[in-house]
């Protein structure tokens, strides 16, 4: 069983749906269950995988603002949550929506424990994507496994609520499992004492299925002298409002370089302000989330990833693999992707650094070739299905 936020786009949802098709279907069945049944890649399932339901206490409410509406519609009909309710409303005001709704699990479902909630059996239970943080807290509580696995995709220090909830559910898995040997190590320093149940298994890339995929038609680029190419979802960590300001900086310089942005999320709309009051809408375009992104990084130039916290970023390795040259900002765990003037272009996190950066990936044509020549050597994804299998069987 994987239990998983939703389908949106984006690099956690790829790989699980990676995974998915490359389950030996002969040997295994899949079930998945998603705390919010939407996304583009919900097509992309295959039809071997058992879908189920999510209990509403999975999705709701989820304190945020744009919720607001929802969640107060959702206590008409459970009154005697209403003092729950207000008390973790108090916690998201106070720290975020998703210690408040740790909060709101832990008051409430005890109480609904064996009267609203079915029960779920599995040989294996994954928390595939704890997203708004109560993913964790169902396959614990919810489900009946011998194994039990939470995979954790980024650096715990900064993705991690570090609440005592959070950090007790986490200690309860069986394994726990996350995506390089630097989130490895932070969560051996985070969990010392559970070390020996931290595995690592990176993301599981098809080469040949997305090789098929770039081959897709797709609407022309308007393409500068040099054309810059970001994959991403447009969050405040992912960086591009202050990649934008560098972008911006070097634009004024006289450069015709050009930029395709592919992703979406919250920031879109700030982006676009900026892009509209700079006169920008000649250089930058926005193109919104797309289900297949591989005809767009297939023209790009220098494949740009301005993020300033990661993981492993799955849109890093298709870029490696399509052999792109490579600008990174220098997010903690980058050293487990890119090794700077070898393998990519890692520059430090400010506007300035940006700035250089893309000027230099621009005008230096030696450097491009040089970064792409050292891909050409044999990059190839660590992550295999048969680590899967092992850590499922062992």
């Amino acid at each position: 069983m994987f239990v998983c936020e939703d389908m949106t786009i984006g690099g956690v949802q790829r790989t699980l749906v990676t995974l998915l098709k490359n389950l030996d279907y002969a040997k295994y069945r899949a079930t998945l269950m998603l705390a919010h049944e939407k996304g583009p890649l919900l097509r992309e399932i295959p039809e071997q995988v058992e879908r189920i339901p999510a209990p509403e206490l999975l999705s709701r409410p989820r304190f945020k603002k744009n919720t607001i509406c929802k969640d107060c519609r959702m206590m008409l009909k459970q009154p005697r949550q209403l003092k729950s309710f207000i008390k973790s409303g108090v916690v998201a005001w106070k720290a975020n929506a998703r210690e408040a709704r740790e909060s709101y699990w832990t008051d409430v479902y005890p109480r609904m424990a064996g009267e609203k909630l079915p029960s779920y059996e599995f040989d294996v239970a994954i928390a595939y994507y704890d997203g708004m943080g109560l993913v964790n807290q169902f396959v614990i509580d919810s489900v009946v496994s011998p194994l039990k696995m939470t995979w954790i995709h980024g650096d715990y220090r900064i993705f991690g609520t570090h609440s005592d909830i959070e950090r007790n559910y986490i200690a309860r898995f069986d394994k726990i499992i996350t995506v390089s040997d630097l989130c490895k190590k932070v969560l051996d320093e985070e969990f010392a004492e559970h070390r020996e149940k931290i595995f690592v298994m990176e993301n599981l890339i098809d080469r040949k299925e997305i090789f098929e995929k770039a081959r897709e038609k797709v609407d022309p680029a308007c393409k500068g002298d040099i054309h810059f190419v970001s994959v991403s979802r447009l969050t405040k960590e992912k960086g591009f409002m202050l990649a934008l300001e560098a972008f911006h900086k070097v634009l004024r310089e006289g450069l015709y370089i050009t930029w395709e942005i592919v992703g979406e999320g919250p920031e879109a709309s700030a982006l676009k302000a900026y892009i509209c009051k700079n006169n920008m809408e000649q250089h930058v375009h926005l193109l919104g989330g797309q289900n297949n992104p591989y005809p767009y990084l297939t023209r790009a130039d220098v494949f740009f990833h301005p993020s300033t916290d990661e993981g492993k970023s799955v849109s890093v390795e298709e870029a490696k693999i399509f052999e792109k040259p490579i600008l990174v900002a220098a997010y903690p765990t980058v050293k487990d992707q890119i090794t700077d003037g070898v393998t990519g272009k890692v520059v430090f996190i400010d506007k300035e650094s940006l700035a250089r950066g893309i000027r230099e990936m621009a005008l230096d044509k030696n450097l491009r070739e040089r970064l792409s020549a050292q891909l050409r050597k044999g990059y190839c994804p660590a992550g295999s299905i048969s680590e899967f299998y092992q850590l499922v069987e062992s």
